[in-house]
C-alpha cells in the first residue's frame, strides 16, 4: 500500500525491536539526501543485446530500509531473505514512482 509520501511493507513474522514487536514497516519517501548518502537503490544488469534489467541488493535494501523506516540494521535484518528481497523490489517500485 502506498500513498504519495508512505509506502507500508506488511510482514509476515514481526520484527523485534527492544520490547516492540513490528508488524509492518513504514516506509517514508526517499530524498535527494537519501541518495547522496547511500548511493543508488539498484544497478542496472546488462545483458546480452539490448536486455537491460534492474537489479536490488540485499545491503542496498537493508541501509535503505533502516534508514527510511527509522530502525537499527539489525532490526531489518530479522527479515527472512524472501520478504527482504520482496520489500527491496517493492521499495524499488516506491522509487520509480516518487
Amino acid at each position: 500500500m502506498t500513498d504519495e509520501n508512505k509506502l507500508i511493507i506488511p510482514l509476515k513474522k514481526p520484527l523485534k525491536h527492544g520490547e516492540r514487536e513490528i508488524k509492518q514497516l513504514e516506509v517514508r519517501a526517499i530524498t535527494a539526501e537519501d541518495l547522496e548518502a547511500l548511493g543508488p537503490l539498484y544497478a542496472v544488469n546488462m545483458g546480452a543485446g539490448e536486455d537491460v534489467s534492474p537489479v536490488v541488493q540485499p545491503k542496498t535494501t537493508i541501509k535503505y530500509l533502516s534508514r527510511l523506516c527509522a530502525l537499527p540494521p539489525s532490526v531489518i535484518k530479522q527479515m527472512g531473505a524472501f520478504e527482504l528481497d520482496q520489500a527491496g523490489w517493492q521499495l524499488f517500485n516506491f522509487f520509480t514512482q516518487c
